[in-house]
C-alpha cells in the first residue's frame, strides 16, 4: 500500500511559516532518506520570490547543523521537540540512526546543491520549459527578458497599421481618440498579459446549454433579436418618474415644471419643450441613437434628475422613494440597451483584435528569442496542453503520460510556499503533477503533498495570483484523502497587546457584516501571541487627519505627508531611533512625498525605487555628458553643469547661455559653423575642450575621470557609490561583448536606451538593518520590523487606467477549470456597472475590496513591538460622514472606524497632537537612568578643520570630576530568612487565601483552622492570627473578587505552561461574557510583571479559553 499524506497549513503573517515548510522538509529525510527508492531531490519546495528561496534553503541548513550538534541548548531542544510533533514516537533525543541518516543527507547537500530542490515556481517552470518544450518548439536558445513586451510594440504596431487590420482597428480606437497609436501601447500590452483570459474565453467558456443560477449572462446576449424590450421599458420608466414629478410640481407650483429638473437633464432635454410628453417624446429620441443614450446614461448615474432643494426627502418621503426606484428602473433597462448595442460588438472587435495581437507577438518570440517569465508560462502550457491535437491531453485519464509520469518519478513530495499567490496558468501547469503525486499510484510507493499559504495575504491578484485555490484546494482534487488542515495560531513576531489589538480589529463584527452582505469570503482567526520579550516595549498610535479644503478642515491636501512626517514620525524616531524602522504606504508616488518631507526634517531615509539606473541623479548626467561629447548637443551639457558633479549657480549658467546663443546668432548670419570662446569661464572652458578630447577615449575611461575630477572631494552615500559602481560595469561588461554591435558611444546610447527598464538596470538596492526604510506593503511582504509606521489614505482610491482593458470573469466551478460568463470592455465599463450584469462587475470589485483589505493586514502585522497608523480622508462634514458616504468600497474605512472604536473601547482619548496612544502595561522596568536621546541629524556642512586641534595630550583621567561610587548594599540573610522569614509568611497568606471562595465567615474559619494544623509548629499563634487579619481585611477591600458574574472559580491552579508547571493563585471566570481574570497575590518584594503573561498564554491554549478574554490582577497584601 503506497505511503501518500496531503497537509494544507494555514499559516497566519508571524507565525513561522519559513520555520515549519522547513521543518516539514527535515521531517521527509528522517522519515524516507535510507530507503532504496527516494532519493533526496524526491523533495522538491516551490517558493514565490527568490528571497523566500534563499531563506527556506539557509533555514534548513541551521537545522541541520543545530540538530546534529552535540551541544545542548534550549534552541535546539525546543527545534526537536517541535520536529517530533511531525514524527511518530517521542524520544527527546536523536536516535543513533536518526543522527546518521542526517548527517548523510547534510554531506549530500553540501557536496551537491542541485540536490536541496528549492526554487521559485517561475525558475521550475522555466525548467520544464528549457528541458521539454524548447526542443518541442525548435527553439534553440533564448533570453528572459522582463522588457520584452515594450521592445517588440513598434513591430507589433507596425503590423496593425496593415490595410487588412487598420479599419477594423480604427473602428475600436476612434471612441477613445489619442493623438498617436503610441498612446495606445498600454491597451496591447494589456492583451499580451492577458493571455490566459483569452485562452478561457476561447477554450473553456462552458456550453450555453449548460444551466446556471444567473439569468442575466453577457455571453447570451445578441443570440435573439433585439425587440426593443428594453428601450420599451426604459420609456415606462421615466414616464414614472416624470409623472411623480408632475404630482408634486402640481402640489407646489412654485416654478415651472422644468425648474423641478436638474441643470444637466434639462439641457438634454429642452430641444422638445418641458410638458411630460415632450420630455417622453425626446427620451426615445435619444434612447434610438446608441451614443447619445449613453451620454444620457451618463446624466441618468450621475445624480437624481429632480432638484433636490425643491423636492426633499423630509416632506416628500414616500415620493423620493418612488422616484428613485423608477429611476434606477430607468437606469437599468438603458443600460441594456446598450449593452446589446454597444458593449458586446465592442467585445467581439476586441476578442477578433486580440487573436491577431497574439499571433504576430507569437512571430516575434520565434524571431528574436527574447520571452518575459510569462511568455514561458504559457508556452510551457501551450505545448504540453494546448495544441490541436495537444502534445497531451490535460482532459484523459492518460494525460501527460511521458511527461508527467517522468517529472513524478523524480518529485515525489512537493512543498509550496505562498499558494494564495500562484496564478491559474502556473497552478494548471503543476495541477497534474500534484493529481499524480496524490492519486495513490505511482512509481514509487509514497509521496506527499504539503501546501503553505494564507489567504489573508493574497496582495498580488493583479499579477493573476488567485487566492482561492488556496480555500477550494481540497474540492480541486478529489483524490486527495485524509487531508491534514492546520491552522498556525501562534505569532512569534508581535507580544500580547499588539496581537490583541490586531485580533480586535480584523474580528470587528461590522467588518464581517459587510462582508457577508457583499458574500465575500474573509475569515479571520484569533492568533495567539508567544512572544512575550516584545510585550513590555509594545505600544500602537492612531491618527486620524481630514484633509478637506473646506472651512474647519485640518489640514490642506498638499499638507497631509509633512503633517505624517512632524506627528508621527519625528516624536517616535525621537523618543527611540534604534532598531528596524519602516513607512509603508499604497503607492511609490507617496513614498516620494514622505522621503521628500522626512529630507526637509533632516532625517535620512532609505527610499529604494524600483527605477531604472539610467535615471541616477549620478548616472543620468553622466550619459548627458556621453550624448554632448557624441553629438554636441547643447541642451545635455547644460544638464551635465546644472547636476550634482558641478551644480553652477544660476549667474555662471546665464553667462553660458548668452555665450551660446550669442555664438549660434553669429554663425547663422555668416552661414558657417564657429566655434565658441568660453576664455572667460575657465571651469566650462575647461570642460569643452575636455569633451573634444574624450570623443576618441574609452567610455570606461571617459567616464572613470568625471567621477574622479567631479567627485573626488564630495561625501556621496552608500546607495550613490553602488549604483556609481554598477553604471561602470555595464560599461565595463558592453565593451567587452559587443564586437558585433559597435563600440562607439552612439552604440552604447542606444543599447542603454534599449534596455532601461529591464530588470538588469534597476538600481542597486542597499542591505541595511538599522535604518528607516520606505516601501510600499507590497514590497514588505515577508518582512519585519522594530517600528513600523502605516500611512493611508482613504481618499486615494484606486487609480483608474482607461488605457487598459476592463475585464471580468464568472468562473462555472470552485476549480477554475472553466468559465461561465465574460466581460470586457474598452469603453463602457460603467454600462456594464448600470445594467442587469452588474454581477460580473460586482464579482471583480469585491475581489479588489478583498485584495485591499489584505493590503493592510499585511501592513498591520509587519510590526514586532511598535505599530504606527495614519489615515486621512476628504470630507467637509467630517468622519461620520465619510465614512457613511463609502458604502461601495468602505472595507478600508471601516477597519480605520475599528481602530477608533478599540481605542474608545479602552477609554483613551487623544492627545494635543490628535494621537491615540496605546501601550503595554507591562513597562520594561529599568533602573539605568533615562539617556538623553540624539536629536534629529540636521543637513550641515561638515568641517574637519579643527580635528587636530583637539587631540588630547595626556590620556589620563580626570580624577576631580569623578564622583565617589556607594558601594552595593549587603543584605542580611540570617534576619531575612531565619527571623522576618518573607518565603513561608507569603505561603501561610496563600494557603489562607485557597480556602476563600466567596469570602463567606464560614469560609474564613475553616481557612484559619487549616492553616493552624500546617503551620502552628512554626510561627507563633499571634503572628498566624494577624496575618488571617491581614487577609480578611484584604478580602473585605476587594468586593469585586466575590461578584456573582464570577461563576467559576479556582485557586491554587495548576496547569503546564512552556516553561513547565505553573500555579495560578486565583482563576475567575464569566462564561456568560467569557471573560476571565487572573489574580496573583503579593505579599513579598518582587513583582515579576512577565508572570502574570506567562499565566495568560498558558491559559490560551487550553481549547475551552481560546475564545476568552483574559484580564490581569496584582492584589498586594500591605500590612
Amino acid at each position: 500500500m503506497a505511503d501518500l499524506f496531503c497537509r494544507i497549513i494555514c499559516a497566519s503573517a508571524g507565525t513561522g511559516k519559513t520555520y515549519r515548510l522547513s521543518l516539514e522538509y527535515i521531517a521527509l529525510l528522517l522519515q524516507y532518506y535510507g530507503k532504496p527508492e527516494f532519493s533526496i531531490d524526491n523533495i522538491l519546495a516551490l517558493t514565490f520570490t527568490r528571497k523566500a528561496t534563499a531563506e527556506i534553503r539557509d533555514r534548513i541548513n541551521s537545522q541541520l547543523s543545530m540538530l546534529l550538534d552535540t551541544q545542548p541548548s534550549d534552541k535546539r531542544s525546543g527545534l526537536l521537540q517541535d520536529l517530533r510533533r511531525l514524527l511518530p514516537g517521542n524520544e527527546p533525543e536523536l536516535s543513533t540512526r536518526e543522527r546518521n541518516l542526517l548527517l548523510s543527507a547534510k554531506r549530500e547537500i553540501s557536496c551537491d546543491h542541485s540536490r536541496l530542490q528549492v526554487m521559485t515556481i517561475d525558475a521550475y517552470i522555466g525548467n520544464i520549459f528549457r528541458n521539454i518544450v524548447r526542443p518541442l518548439r525548435n527553439i534553440e536558445s533564448f533570453d528572459i527578458d522582463t522588457q520584452a513586451v515594450t521592445k517588440r510594440m513598434p513591430f507589433l504596431m507596425n503590423h496593425l497599421m496593415q490595410p487588412a487590420f487598420r479599419a477594423r482597428l480604427n473602428k475600436l480606437l476612434s471612441r477613445k481618440v489619442s493623438r498617436s497609436l503610441d498612446a495606445y501601447a498600454k491597451l496591447f500590452a494589456s492583451l499580451i498579459q492577458g493571455r490566459w483570459l483569452y485562452y478561457m474565453i476561447t477554450q473553456r467558456l462552458l456550453p450555453n446549454g449548460d444551466n446556471r443560477e444567473t439569468s442575466f449572462r453577457v455571453r447570451d446576449i445578441g443570440l435573439q433579436p433585439d425587440n426593443n424590450s428594453n428601450l420599451i421599458a426604459f420609456t415606462e420608466a421615466m414616464q414614472v418618474l416624470l409623472s411623480l414629478i408632475h404630482d408634486i410640481w402640481q402640489g407646489q407650483q412654485k416654478y415651472d415644471l422644468q425648474g423641478y429638473l436638474t441643470k444637466d437633464f434639462r439641457q438634454i432635454v429642452e430641444s422638445g419643450g418641458f410638458s411630460i410628453a415632450a420630455i417622453v417624446q425626446t427620451l426615445k429620441t435619444i434612447s434610438a441613437s446608441p451614443v447619445e443614450a449613453e451620454k444620457l446614461l451618463a446624466v441618468l448615474i450621475a445624480k437624481n434628475i429632480w432638484s433636490g432643494s425643491l423636492i426633499r426627502k423630509a416632506t416628500h418621503g414616500e415620493h423620493t422613494a418612488l422616484m428613485e426606484n423608477a429611476q434606477q428602473e430607468a437606469i437599468r433597462h438603458l443600460a441594456d440597451h446598450l449593452m446589446q448595442c454597444l458593449y458586446v460588438p465592442e467585445q467581439n472587435e476586441i476578442i477578433e483584435l486580440w487573436k491577431i495581437i497574439l499571433d504576430e507577438y507569437d512571430r516575434l518570440i520565434y524571431r528574436y528569442k527574447n520571452m518575459t517569465y510569462d511568455d514561458i508560462s504559457w508556452f510551457s502550457f501551450e505545448a504540453l496542453f494546448s495544441e490541436e491535437p495537444p502534445f497531451f491531453d490535460p482532459q484523459s485519464e492518460v494525460s501527460a503520460s511521458e511527461f508527467y509520469q517522468f517529472l513524478s518519478h523524480r518529485t515525489r513530495f512537493l512543498l509550496i510556499d505562498e499558494f494564495q499567490d500562484t496564478s491559474l496558468i502556473q497552478f494548471n501547469i503543476i495541477k497534474p503533477i500534484i493529481g499524480e503525486i496524490t492519486a495513490g499510484e505511482g512509481s514509487k510507493p509514497f509521496g506527499g503533498l504539503i501546501v503553505v499559504g494564507d489567504e489573508k495575504q493574497s496582495i498580488f491578484g493583479w499579477r493573476g495570483g488567485q487566492r482561492d485555490l488556496l480555500l477550494n484546494l481540497q474540492s480541486i482534487f478529489p483524490s486527495m484523502q485524509d487531508v491534514q488542515t492546520e491552522r498556525l495560531d501562534q505569532c512569534w513576531r508581535c507580544g500580547f497587546t499588539l496581537m490583541q489589538f490586531i485580533n480586535s480589529l480584523f474580528r470587528e463584527p461590522q467588518i464581517h457584516s459587510y462582508l457577508a452582505d457583499k458574500k465575500m469570503n474573509w475569515e479571520y482567526n484569533t492568533i495567539r501571541s508567544a512572544n512575550a520579550a516584545a510585550e513590555p516595549e509594545t505600544c500602537v498610535e492612531l491618527c486620524l487627519r481630514n484633509h478637506s479644503r473646506a472651512k474647519g478642515g485640518q489640514l490642506r491636501a498638499e499638507d497631509i505627508y509633512a503633517d505624517f512626517v512632524a506627528t508621527m514620525v519625528v516624536p517616535a524616531i525621537q523618543e527611540d531611533p534604534t532598531g528596524s524602522i519602516a513607512i509603508l504606504c499604497r503607492k511609490g508616488k507617496e513614498l516620494s512625498q514622505i522621503q521628500q518631507a522626512l529630507d526637509d526634517c533632516g532625517i535620512k531615509s532609505l527610499y529604494q525605487p524600483d527605477r531604472s539606473i539610467c535615471e541616477h541623479p549620478l548616472v543620468s548626467p553622466l550619459l548627458d555628458w556621453l550624448r554632448f561629447v557624441a553629438w554636441g548637443d547643447w541642451s545635455n551639457f547644460l544638464g551635465f553643469l546644472r547636476s550634482d558633479y558641478l551644480r553652477i549657480n544660476t549667474a555662471l549658467l546665464k553667462q553660458v547661455l548668452d555665450t551660446i546663443a550669442q555664438s549660434q546668432a553669429q554663425s547663422r548670419k555668416n552661414g558657417s559653423c564657429m566655434s565658441i570662446d568660453f576664455k572667460a569661464m575657465p571651469i566650462i572652458e575647461s570642460l569643452h575642450t575636455m569633451a573634444q578630447t574624450q570623443c576618441r577615449q574609452s567610455l570606461s575611461h571617459i567616464c572613470r575621470q568625471m567621477v574622479d575630477i567631479y567627485l573626488a572631494n564630495q561625501d556621496k552615500s552608500e546607495r550613490d557609490y553602488l549604483n556609481l559602481h554598477k553604471f561602470q560595469g555595464i560599461v565595463t561588461d558592453w565593451e567587452l561583448n559587443s564586437s558585433a554591435g559597435g563600440k562607439s558611444i552612439p552604440d552604447f546610447l542606444a543599447y542603454m536606451s534599449e534596455n532601461a527598464a529591464s530588470e538588469d538596470f534597476k538600481q542597486a538596492s542597499v542591505s541595511v538593518t538599522d535604518s528607516l526604510q520606505l516601501l510600499t506593503i507590497h514590497k514588505s511582504k515577508g518582512l519585519q520590523f522594530k517600528r513600523v509606521f502605516v500611512f493611508y489614505n482613504l481618499s486615494g482610491g484606486h487609480s483608474v487606467d482607461s488605457t487598459r482593458l476592463a475585464w471580468a470573469l464568472e468562473y462555472a466551478d470552485k476549480d477554475f477549470h472553466q468559465i461561465s460568463d465574460f466581460g470586457i470592455s474598452y469603453h463602457y465599463q460603467k454600462v456594464l456597472k448600470a445594467s442587469s450584469y452588474r454581477h460580473l462587475w460586482e464579482a471583480e470589485q469585491n475581489r479588489e475590496l478583498l485584495e485591499e483589505m489584505n493590503n493592510l493586514y499585511v501592513a498591520f502585522t509587519r510590526a514586532e513591538s511598535k505599530l504606527h497608523l495614519y489615515f486621512t480622508y476628504q470630507n467637509k462634514d467630517g468622519w461620520a460622514e465619510f465614512l457613511a458616504s463609502r458604502k461601495e468600497e468602505s472595507l478600508p474605512a471601516l477597519l480605520c472606524d475599528s481602530c477608533l472604536n478599540y481605542y474608545v473601547s479602552k477609554g483613551i482619548q487623544a492627545d494635543n497632537r490628535g494621537i491615540y496612544r496605546l501601550e503595554s502595561e507591562y513597562k520594561r522596568q529599568s533602573s539605568e537612568p533615562v539617556r538623553e536621546q540624539p536629536a534629529v541629524q540636521q543637513h550641515a556642512e561638515k568641517d574637519y578643520s579643527s580635528l587636530l586641534q583637539n587631540i588630547p595630550v595626556s590620556l589620563e583621567p580626570d580624577w576631580g570630576s569623578m564622583k565617589p561610587v556607594d558601594k552595593p548594599t549587603i543584605l542580611d540573610w540570617k534576619k531575612v530568612w531565619l527571623e522576618e522569614r518573607p518565603n513561608l509568611l507569603g505561603d501561610l497568606a496563600h494557603y489562607y487565601l485557597s480556602f476563600v471562595i466567596r469570602n463567606l465567615a464560614s469560609e474564613h474559619d475553616y481557612a484559619l483552622r487549616r492553616c493552624m494544623l500546617r503551620f502552628g509548629s512554626l510561627l507563633p499563634r499571634e503572628n498566624i492570627l494577624s496575618l488571617a487579619e491581614l487577609c480578611h481585611r484584604t478580602c473585605q477591600q476587594n468586593p469585586m473578587l466575590f461578584e456573582k458574574q464570577w461563576d467559576k472559580i479556582f485557586t491554587e491552579l495548576e496547569i503546564r505552561g512552556d516553561t513547565g508547571l505553573l500555579r495560578i493563585d486565583r482563576l475567575m471566570l464569566n462564561t456568560a461574557s467569557n471573560v476571565a481574570l487572573i489574580v496573583d497575590y503579593k505579599s513579598g518584594q518582587i513583582h515579576d510583571t512577565m508572570q502574570l503573561e506567562e499565566y495568560r498564554l498558558a491559559l490560551q491554549k487550553l481549547y475551552n479559553l481560546s475564545a476568552y478574554r483574559i484580564d490581569l490582577m496584582f492584589l498586594k497584601l500591605d500590612k
